[in-house]
């Protein structure tokens, strides 16, 4: 059993796995991954982790990936293009992803001793628009996006990113485990079509126990 859990909560450590592994009666072999609004104290016993807080930078589409004890392993790409030839569109929209990463990562390279040089708002302008800045408060005002706070800034973070979706995708449920997260929880459940969305830990062991009754 694959399970990602969307948590909101600070100060999580290996206790909290523990619990989280408990409540949700998971057996020895079965994989928990986490989604989380603000960075672990330390590396969790969890197979992968995601941090999208605890402010939204819109300038910044994917999260941080902080160290986890017990690694997932992700596959990689299916298919390969080396069979393809040079002109098939697939091998050519490959070839142009892949310069694209390496001119981004070289032009990174170039422009970072520059900005560290710079004033903090010229070297950095995302920042003034992170969610709990004035100036990001009144552009999703402008924008005509209401938030609640964490909830929707959390929803917002997850809907924009790949690798929640793959997450997603990986996983047999994806749980909410406070209030606080439930928004995310259903927008990324709601990006694999096959997931349910459980609201409560109670309702996502009946369908954890569901689903290993289907597998077998």
């Amino acid at each position: 059993m694959k399970v990602v859990l969307v948590d909101t909560g600070r100060g999580r450590n290996v206790a909290s796995v523990e619990l989280w592994r408990s409540q949700l009666q998971l057996e020895h072999g079965d994989d928990l991954a986490l989604l989380s609004w603000n960075h672990p104290r330390v590396a969790l016993p969890v197979v992968d982790q995601l941090v999208f807080g605890p402010t939204l930078d819109w300038g910044r589409p994917e999260p941080v990936r902080p160290n986890v004890t017990v690694p997932r392993r992700v596959p990689g790409p299916v298919g390969t293009t080396a069979h393809l030839s040079r002109t098939d569109p697939r091998r050519v929209t490959a070839a142009l992803r892949w310069r694209t990463r390496r001119l981004t990562r070289a032009a990174s390279r170039r422009l970072t001793p520059i900005t560290r040089r710079l004033p903090q708002p010229l070297a950095s302008p995302m920042s003034a628009l992170s969610s709990s800045s004035p100036l990001g408060v009144r552009l999703r005002s402008a924008l005509g996006v209401r938030s609640d706070g964490v909830p929707t800034d959390f929803a917002i973070a997850v809907a924009r990113s790949a690798q929640a979706a793959e997450l997603a995708s990986w996983a047999d449920v994806v749980v909410p485990f406070d209030a606080r997260s439930r928004k995310a929880a259903w927008v990324l459940a709601k990006r694999v079509s096959t997931h349910e969305a459980p609201m409560d830990m109670t309702t996502a062991v009946k369908i954890i126990e569901a689903r290993r009754r289907a597998h077998g």
